[in-house]
């Protein structure tokens, strides 16, 4: 089974993708944190496989969360997840150590295969459309 934390500061945004990755990833356990503090406490607590992470949430938006947040769980795979131009921060969140960028314009087929990818190969970066 595989276990995701979803951050994000907006619930809908939480609840579709959520959606989206239960009907990609059936054996699935979702987190959900809609601050930094959140996700540095669920992690903290808890072991996860995929952070989906949103990169301008209360509490922080800066490049260096990425190292903070491996710090904590060295094998965490982060996928940023974001409506910043993955042109100007996609390399530099990868470079940071995240596994991937992918914007939130990608349709539903890109994104649910980034999911999957995710798993198999990385560092992994989605154009948007």
């Amino acid at each position: 089974m595989k276990k995701i934390l979803i951050a994000d500061d907006h619930i809908i945004v939480r609840l579709g993708v959520s959606t989206a990755i239960k009907e990609t990833i059936k054996a699935v356990e979702i987190v959900h944190a809609q601050t930094y503090d959140e996700v540095f406490a669920q992690l903290k607590a808890t072991n996860f496989d995929l952070l989906l992470l949103d990169i301008n949430m209360p509490g922080g938006n800066n490049i260096k969360v990425i190292r903070e947040l491996l710090d904590i769980q060295p094998d965490l795979k982060i996928l940023v997840f974001s409506s910043y131009d993955e042109t100007l921060y996609a390399l530099r969140y990868i470079e940071a150590g995240a596994a991937g960028y992918v914007n939130k314009t990608t349709s539903m087929t890109e994104f649910t295969n980034a999911i999957n990818s995710i798993f198999r190969t990385w560092p992994l970066y989605v154009r948007s459309n």
